[in-house]
């Protein structure tokens, strides 16, 4: 019985230094340790990216603690949505956060900001850490970038630092008379997900006076990390 044709996994690999074309020495020390945990050899073909918008796809000529690389081709890379898309999510428990972090990253946000809301029950958030998951997450998802991961802030600070032309989704459990809002321009749009309990009257009012659009994903209540990943491909597909 002839078995089906065996196809190998190409591995990619964010690299935090400016790539060329041709012969290329790996000199970023978490790609590295990287390419030796998979155990990447010689002639084995991988595509690097350092968040310059494009994919550089070669092969590995050295391998070890100096590898090198020489890549053939560099291409733009096509996965990125065509305009920013922030994601402020409240600081949830435990890991979802992490979790929420990492599904928005493969579905397309440009930006995360860690929100304290009035309901937020754990206030403490490690920035390194997220920015680790958002760098694994970009390179698993074939992304071209790798998202930023902002400081913590209060709503009413993000609110303040929202540029004017930007379209504020700010998603809540209950129904309201925007809920159904166009939101389908060309516009950045900075995306709000509240805690567990949602947002409370006072945040919402304050999201009105911002001129946010409120949004009611589905009838019934979701979780922190549910909302955050459905209302990031709510504004990916629009």
């Amino acid at each position: 019985m002839v078995s089906l044709l065996y196809m190998s996994k190409i591995h990619r690999f964010f690299v935090d230094q400016k790539l060329s074309l041709g012969k290329n020495t790996i000199s970023d020390d978490a790609t590295v340790d990287h390419m030796i945990v998979v155990r990447i050899e010689e002639a084995e073909r991988v595509i690097l990216f350092n968040g310059d918008g494009f994919d550089y796809d070669g092969n590995i000529t050295k391998k070890g603690r100096m590898p090198e690389v020489e890549i053939l081709e560099k291409r733009k890379n096509k996965t990125e949505p065509a305009t920013p898309i922030h994601l402020y999510l409240s600081i949830l428990k435990r890991e979802n956060t992490e979790f929420a972090l990492e599904k928005a990253i493969e579905l397309g946000i440009t930006d995360f900001t860690p929100v304290l809301s009035e309901r937020t029950i754990k206030t403490g958030i490690k920035q390194e850490r997220l920015e680790k998951i958002a760098r694994s997450a970009s390179e698993q998802s074939g992304r071209g970038i790798i998202p930023k991961i902002h400081a913590q802030v209060t709503l009413k600070e993000a609110l303040e630092k929202i540029p004017k032309n930007t379209t504020i989704l700010f998603f809540d459990t209950v129904e309201h008379k925007n809920g159904k809002a166009d939101v389908g321009n060309k516009n950045p749009q900075a995306l709000f997900v509240g805690p567990e309990g949602g947002w409370t009257d006072p945040e919402k009012d304050l999201a009105r006076a911002n001129n946010a659009h409120f949004i009611q994903l589905v009838p019934t209540v979701l979780r922190g990390e549910t909302a955050a990943i459905i209302a990031t491909y709510y504004a990916v597909i629009k």
